[in-house]
């Protein structure tokens, strides 16, 4: 059975819009079509915002749009930063996007995924 895969080999930025009512840090996880099993590449949404300033809009929290360049990804392999680094450029193949909590808190967390989109490098194209 073929796994299906998202081709992004045109687009060099993952776009998300976002409405966070934390000040929680994300962790955004691409796992590509590659030979090598358990590669991840991974991307930060880190947020300095207080809690109290985000309390204090309650449910009036705008949308964020946070723009990850695939060359700040970071390649793991079973949770481990790889010591070998390879840029996500001509082989992005996605077979998944996840996205897990990166501050080592426990608690409540609130994010809203609104859209994901890739962009290409004149923003025009649009997956």
């Amino acid at each position: 059975m073929l796994t299906p895969y998202l081709d992004l080999d045109d687009y060099e930025t993952l776009m998300l819009t976002l409405r966070k009512r934390d000040n929680r840090n994300y962790i955004v996880n691409l796992h590509p079509d590659s030979y090598i099993n358990g590669e991840i590449y991974q991307g930060y949404i880190m947020d300095h915002r207080e809690e109290k300033d985000i309390l204090a809009l309650g449910d009036d929290v705008e949308e964020m749009t946070v723009k990850l360049p695939f060359s700040n990804f970071m390649l793991t392999k079973e949770g481990r930063v790889s010591t070998h680094q390879r840029t996500m450029d001509g082989i992005v193949r996605l077979q998944n996007i996840g996205l897990l909590l990166a501050d080592g808190r426990e608690g409540d967390f609130d994010l809203e995924v609104i859209k994901i989109e890739a962009i290409g490098k004149f923003y025009q194209d649009e997956v």
